[in-house]
């Protein structure tokens, strides 16, 4: 919210001084041409107007563009939320399934003659139990995560979620990694970067590509595997990031085959 005053402050400033420009000079405008002083005067001034109302206009568009990105990419969250809970809902059933199935069994072969004379339904007892205790190894397995990190040596450092950026006029320059600190290598992972409402891409990054579907702002990779308890460069991003802003957000989403859901790492650059 204070950026977004702070820029439209900014632009109402520059829009003044323009005018402030013009008045100053108004009578000299006369004095220098009778006849085009006075159209001179009038056209200055509509101008340094029309350029505050357009100015005004672009920043307004402009952010509510990015808040459309923003829910875009809460509602693809959203939907993976969904899908991870339902495919843990059918587990869940397949394994109470099972157990009922084995209870039943169990009850069917109390008796001790049943138990003498019935040795295939024994057999089928013991491969129920087997296919319930598989089942079950697939509900405790473990999981791979991926997470996102400014830049260091050491991946125990990590995540650094807060580090100060130098401007380059209106660019500012990040580098950033994604990390897997589980036991269990990330397969088929998917890494999403996308700038804070009102930042833009300076340049694109290499490797990286829009996503058809996704929010305009949003850049994705991907990656075969991402070893556990390992790090990979993803690139050094260059974000145009709006004058005034004294800091500014990277969310970073990453995801694979064997990962749950999870929300976005969100990353603050400092701005001096």
């Amino acid at each position: 919210m204070g950026e977004a005053i702070t820029a439209y402050v900014l632009q109402v400033l520059l829009g003044l001084i323009a005018l402030l420009a013009v008045w100053k000079d108004w009578k000299e405008y006369r004095t220098r041409s009778k006849h085009w002083g006075k159209p001179a005067q009038v056209v200055l001034a509509a101008g340094a107007v029309l350029v505050i109302v357009l100015s005004l206009a672009n920043t307004y568009y402009s952010r509510a563009s990015a808040r459309i990105d923003r829910k875009n990419l809460t509602g693809q969250i959203t939907q993976l939320r969904e899908d991870g809970k339902t495919a843990n809902d059918g587990f869940r059933q397949s394994f109470a399934g099972l157990y009922d199935k084995f209870t039943q069994l169990q009850s069917q072969v109390q008796n001790r003659d049943l138990l003498k004379q019935n040795a295939a339904l024994l057999q089928e007892i013991a491969d129920t139990k087997k296919e319930l205790l598989a089942t079950e190894a697939k509900l405790t397995q473990p999981k791979a995560q991926l997470s996102a990190s400014f830049h260091t040596p050491d991946i125990k450092d990590m995540p650094i979620t807060e580090t100060t950026g130098t401007r380059n006029g209106t660019t500012v320059s990040v580098p950033i990694v994604v990390f897997n600190p589980t036991d269990v290598t990330a397969l088929n992972a998917s890494v999403s970067v996308m700038p804070c409402e009102g930042c833009s891409w300076a340049s694109e990054p290499a490797g990286f590509s829009k996503v058809p579907g996704a929010p305009d702002s949003q850049r994705s990779v991907l990656y075969p595997h991402i070893f556990a308890k390992s790090a990979v460069q993803l690139a050094v991003f260059d974000f145009n990031v709006p004058l005034g802003a004294t800091r500014f957000a990277v969310s970073v989403y990453g995801t694979c085959e064997s990962c749950p859901p999870s929300a976005p790492k969100v990353l603050w650059v400092n701005l001096p």
